[in-house]
């Protein structure tokens, strides 16, 4: 199992990082923000069936033939990306010397531009506090407001809805604002609805209603972010530094989600469940405050894409 989780970890970081570079062979320009609203709503309708797929599957197949069935899947979605063919010429990245300048040319292309490195330290930060999440949530919503595991499965569920409904209205909503104050806004939305996550009584039904608006409206404002967010890199960056970008997103997101979910498992047998939840909103507030700060460093609207 062990063996399994690293191998499929570490082709799942590569897997991604290839995702976000060869959206941009596939499409023209002007098109990216449209393909990857359309790639996040797919993750959306994943996240709402996926998990019941999943289940049904287990009782019908018993839990080993589920995770061939799982495999089959995989096996299928190389051989469909195999048939793809880019509708451009392809830019092939210049090859570095050695592993190590790899990954230094990787931090100098997000460090030295100061629109790439504003959306860096804000993404950080959100990845950061969300990861609070990850060893609080289910113990909050079981143990604290007394929702069964049926509840909480449903409302959990309910964010893959709220991911699918922000992946629907991003590009309205970047035309509508301008992509800095999009940003900005959406992240300020998500951290106002992590309160009422925190403010829910142990009340089974009223917590399930603040949860399930906290999910569907933070899922909704965050999917908005993070699709604004990767455009905004495509249109910055030219084409030869998409890869490099992308795995110093990819490496920084590792480091901090697991670090973050020993940290708000620390801070809430130290100070809390509550009060640490507190520090989730706190964090998502940071992020929008360093995207205001920015000001001059973020264009008010998407730039004109670069020829690829």
């Amino acid at each position: 199992l062990y063996a399994v989780a690293v191998i499929t970890g570490v082709a799942t970081v590569l897997f991604e990082i290839a995702d976000h570079v060869f959206v941009t062979d596939l499409v023209p320009s002007r098109q990216l923000h449209e393909a990857n609203s359309k790639r996040e709503a797919a993750d959306a309708v994943a996240e709402i069936s996926g998990p019941a797929i999943g289940g049904a599957l287990v009782a019908l197949l018993t839990a080993p033939l589920a995770i061939v069935v799982d495999a089959v899947t995989f096996v299928v979605s190389a051989l469909v990306i195999a048939r793809i063919r880019p509708c451009g010429i392809a830019t092939v990245p210049a090859a570095a010397p050695s592993f190590v300048d790899d990954v230094r040319t990787g931090i100098r292309v997000v460090w030295r531009d100061p629109a790439i490195r504003a959306l860096f330290l804000a993404t950080a930060l959100m990845t950061l506090a969300m990861s609070f999440m990850a060893s609080l949530y289910t113990l909050y919503a079981l143990t604290d407001l007394k929702l069964t595991p049926t509840q909480l499965g449903i409302t959990i569920g309910c964010g893959g809805i709220g991911a699918l409904i922000g992946a629907m209205l991003a590009r309205s909503t970047v035309q509508r604002w301008g992509i800095r104050r999009t940003l900005i806004g959406t992240m300020l939305a998500s951290a106002a609805l992590q309160v009422l996550m925190r403010l829910a009584p142990a009340v089974p039904w009223l917590a399930r209603t603040l949860l399930i608006a906290t999910q569907v409206g933070g899922d909704g404002a965050l999917t908005i972010y993070l699709i604004g967010e990767t455009t905004l890199r495509q249109a910055l960056l030219p084409p030869e530094a998409l890869g490099r970008a992308a795995a110093t997103w990819q490496v920084a997101s590792g480091v901090l989600t697991p670090a973050g979910a020993i940290l708000g498992a620390v801070l809430a047998e130290t100070i809390g469940m509550r009060p640490t939840l507190w520090l989730l909103a706190i964090g998502l507030a940071i992020a929008a405050l360093s995207l205001a700060v920015a000001r001059g460093a973020l264009p008010e609207r998407l730039p004109p894409m670069p020829v690829r």
